[in-house]
């Protein structure tokens, strides 16, 4: 069975957190992903911890984006490597006996990647890094899994570079970003492949043997701006999921942050995601 899930972060959780989540079981919606970052866990906490236990209560899954905004796993200072590292562990480490399946991470680095050796010791380190992670993190005594998301740029922006850097290291796999992948075709690939599926299918090729267990996606224009609500960008979701079927996810998370007509929240996300829903389960049943 596929899981389908919505990110919540501390702006955009509600006030009313059980008519939230009532809201969110009613369109088919029974997992959360919860994003970790600052000032959570370390302020506002009564409210992620009540949000955790209203999950729990309606037998949701709940999953968590460790922070990324100033984490630099993928630097090839060590330093500013073990005190990313650091920073997650005090973030998730009290939230982990929580976790269902996965926790997603970022590979930044803000290094030159055309010069020298750089790129080549950035993924170095971040392989290093996530490894250290996984270790400090004891997930193999939570069945957990570590999965670094793809980004529209810089060293994490394909993700067959991600798998063969992370090949071999246990608990450790991919969340594969649709929408990055088409903000990234439409900026800078459009004029290399026939069309965005192309690219799709090549990429999914590219990913290889390593585990994939979560999806990321959300709509995005013609322009590469992403994030948007489903039906406001060029992407076709039935040929999406048709594509990544093989890769066989376990959890599909709607990653929607904006709307060019609608307030967003997460009503409004649940209400104009049925479609894409249907095409996820029926390809992934």
């Amino acid at each position: 069975m596929i899981n389908i899930g919505i990110p919540i972060w501390l702006g955009n959780v509600s006030e009313d957190l059980a008519c939230g989540l009532n809201n969110l079981l009613a369109y088919g919606i029974n997992m959360i992903e919860l994003s970790i970052d600052y000032p959570w866990p370390f302020k506002e906490s009564c409210k992620l911890q009540k949000l955790i236990a209203l999950a729990k209560q309606n037998n949701m899954h709940i999953n968590l984006h460790a922070p990324w905004r100033d984490i630099i796993l993928a630097s090839p200072y060590g330093e500013i490597g073990r005190a990313s590292i650091e920073v997650i562990l005090r973030s998730v480490n009290d939230l982990i006996n929580e976790v269902s399946s996965y926790i997603v991470v970022h590979p930044l680095t803000m290094q030159r990647l055309d010069i020298s050796d750089n790129r080549k010791e950035a993924l170095t380190k971040f392989r290093e890094n996530i490894k250290e992670l996984t270790r400090k993190l004891n997930l193999g005594n939570h069945n957990v899994m570590i999965v670094v998301e793809n980004l529209v740029g810089g060293i994490g922006a394909e993700p067959g570079d991600l798998a063969a850097t992370l090949e071999g290291l246990d608990h450790v796999g991919l969340c594969l970003d649709i929408g990055h992948l088409a903000s990234r075709y439409k900026r800078y690939l459009s004029g290399y492949y026939e069309d965005f599926y192309t690219y799709l299918k090549d990429v999914v090729e590219s990913i290889g043997g390593i585990s994939v267990p979560v999806i990321h996606v959300h709509d995005v224009d013609e322009h590469g701006r992403e994030h948007l609500l489903i039906g406001e960008g060029f992407l076709d979701f039935k040929q999406v999921f048709k594509i990544i079927s093989k890769l066989d996810p376990k959890n599909i998370v709607f990653e929607v942050f904006r709307s060019r007509n609608l307030r967003i929240n997460l009503n409004t996300i649940a209400k104009n995601i049925g479609d894409a829903i249907s095409w996820a389960k029926i390809y992934m049943a």
